[in-house]
């Protein structure tokens, strides 16, 4: 029994030796088995990105190109109280949309009446603020400027307010789709239809 003890003491010495190293060396030096974390690590691939959505430039209305182009030097802003002729609008009131500042407010009457427009062209300047005032004389008629948004409908005599800006220069088109027969002027053929010219800054 006495010859079996030394033995196993001492196996059991270098047992705990070789725990004792084997923790002191793990717990010191266990950053040199681990990874480091990259701050631009990318996404695992089960992770979707989201696009943030971007804000989009303003769209400005589309023209009508005419043909052949034209002069805007020739085109002349009616003032208030100017005579209109062929269909021409004249606007009852001008006024400056801000003090100091170029840009006018144009405020125009428009009926509706048998069928069709009492103007079918408004002359404005660019950047110009646009009232129309709307009425349906005879019967319920409607109005509208696709490319700047903005519709009404009346009833038979009812006036309706239609305002906007005119941000881009060019021709632009505005439509009675109530209207029954045709105006004395109408532009490509369709009843009820106008232009509105937005002259550019010269």
């Amino acid at each position: 029994m006495r010859n079996i003890l030394p033995p196993l003491l001492i196996l059991f010495v270098i047992l705990i030796v070789t725990f004792l190293a084997s923790f002191f060396y793990f717990s010191h030096f266990r950053s040199a088995f681990t990874f480091p974390t990259s701050p631009n690590r990318l996404p695992p691939p089960n992770i979707t990105q989201t696009a943030l959505p971007v804000n989009q430039p303003k769209q400005l209305p589309p023209s009508i190109t005419p043909t052949p182009p034209l002069d805007w030097s020739k085109i002349h802003v009616p003032a208030k109280g100017e005579t209109a002729a062929g269909g021409l609008a004249v606007p009852v009131s001008v006024n400056d949309a801000a003090y100091g500042s170029q840009n006018k407010i144009r405020t125009f009457e428009i009926t509706a009446s048998g069928g069709s427009l009492s103007a079918n062209q408004i002359i404005v300047n660019v950047n110009d603020e646009v009232g129309i005032r709307f009425t349906a004389q005879d019967a319920d008629y409607d109005l509208s400027f696709p490319d700047f948004g903005v519709s009404q409908q009346a009833a038979k005599g009812e006036t309706k307010l239609l305002d906007f800006q005119a941000v881009s220069s060019g021709v632009y088109t505005f439509d009675c789709s109530l209207c029954k027969s045709q105006s004395t002027q109408t532009l490509g053929g369709k009843t009820g239809q106008g232009i509105l010219l937005v002259k550019p800054g010269l």
